[in-house]
């Protein structure tokens, strides 16, 4: 396994919004790498992939169409990500502060 390889998520993240990761990891050597849907499981899960410190992590996490919170203020790349997957499948991210709790 190379220093680049994807983590494997595990059970999606119900507790924590891609929100509070990215600003968790936004202080480290970070930089977003990709944001993908998939709407198969039971509960649809977003894929966040993010470099740190050389490193391909990725998180996933329960996705609440209803709360979904944009990160492109902390990640400019994201909104690219966003976009595509709000065309593609009808995802709406909201600007953080226009949810409660963001």
């Amino acid at each position: 396994m190379g220093g680049n390889t994807p983590q494997p998520p595990g059970e999606p993240l119900r507790e924590l919004a891609p929100r509070l990761i990215a600003r968790l990891i936004r202080a480290l050597d970070s930089r977003l790498l990709s944001i993908e849907y998939d709407p198969a499981p039971a509960e649809p899960v977003l894929h966040y992939r993010f470099e740190i410190a050389g490193r391909s992590q990725s998180f996933a996490v329960v996705a609440r169409p209803a709360a979904l919170v944009s990160i492109a203020d902390l990640y400019p790349a994201a909104a690219a990500f966003e976009l595509a997957l709000e065309q593609r499948h009808g995802l709406r991210f909201q600007p953080a502060g226009q949810i409660a709790g963001a």
